[in-house]
């Protein structure tokens, strides 16, 4: 793979021809009381983006253009009239806020509340909040392939997106005008996108990699020429005392 410099000829400012961006969301769920004391809450949600504003850079754009064909990334490549991409200025890629991308979001939250009367010292009111995250599907531009973010991180996917988080707070509910809470909260472990085993998201890794430094060579003898190793975030969970006077 031969690597340019795109930033020579990268086309900035301002579109007039962007629009608003179009959200579809839908969402259903029950609460139910098994007995007085507990009440849980399940919910299904949905969520679509489409027409998401953004841009890429240059880099990636001519590499997709050439690895995939669609539409989506080649038709912001504009050749000059002697069909090249560097004589004349008029060449250039797009790196301009474009309406391109797509997201979509699935999971379900879950709420569970407890409370236990402890007689004359009050009660104790246990509750959880807890998201499971089933699909963060991207399509970065139309005829791309779409990969899926849930339980990644990294330059693709942006911050850990884990696959169950919650939060476990138990409080105290003295009769002498004090309470006492501690919190538990907690996150999933989630994968760097550079060990996913998604083709999309292997080759967005590769190309970005070229894109760090300007005006050099990168031969590549195929996907198996890097060792990649999984690489894991630490499992996230932090303990809070408050103490409510």
């Amino acid at each position: 793979r031969v690597s340019l410099n795109p930033g020579a000829l990268t086309g900035t400012g301002g579109n007039p021809n962007l629009k608003p961006e179009e959200s579809t969301q839908y969402s259903f769920g029950l609460v139910f009381q098994p007995v007085p004391a507990v009440t849980i809450g399940v919910d299904y949600f949905n969520i679509k983006v489409e027409d998401f504003i953004t841009f890429f850079q240059p880099v990636n754009v001519l590499d997709n253009c050439l690895d995939t064909g669609a539409a989506g990334w080649c038709d912001l490549i504009q050749r000059d009239s002697l069909g090249t991409l560097w004589l004349l200025p008029e060449a250039q890629i797009s790196a301009i806020n474009e309406n391109i991308s797509t997201y979509e979001t699935s999971g379900i939250d879950l709420t569970v509340d407890y409370v236990w009367p402890i007689g004359d010292f009050g009660s104790l009111n246990f509750n959880m909040i807890g998201t499971y995250l089933d699909s963060f599907e991207v399509t970065e531009a139309p005829g791309s392939e779409t990969y899926d973010c849930a339980g990644l991180y990294g330059t693709s996917c942006g911050t850990p997106l884990p696959e169950w988080r919650h939060k476990f707070r138990t409080s105290w509910m003295t009769p002498w005008n004090l309470d006492l809470s501690l919190t538990w909260r907690y996150m999933d472990s989630v994968t760097f996108t550079r060990a996913s085993d998604q083709a999309p998201l292997q080759a967005a890794e590769r190309d970005r990699d070229a894109g760090f430094m300007h005006w050099r060579l990168a031969v590549e003898d195929g996907p198996d020429a890097t060792v990649r190793r999984q690489r894991q975030a630490p499992l996230g969970a932090a303990i809070h005392l408050f103490l409510e006077v």
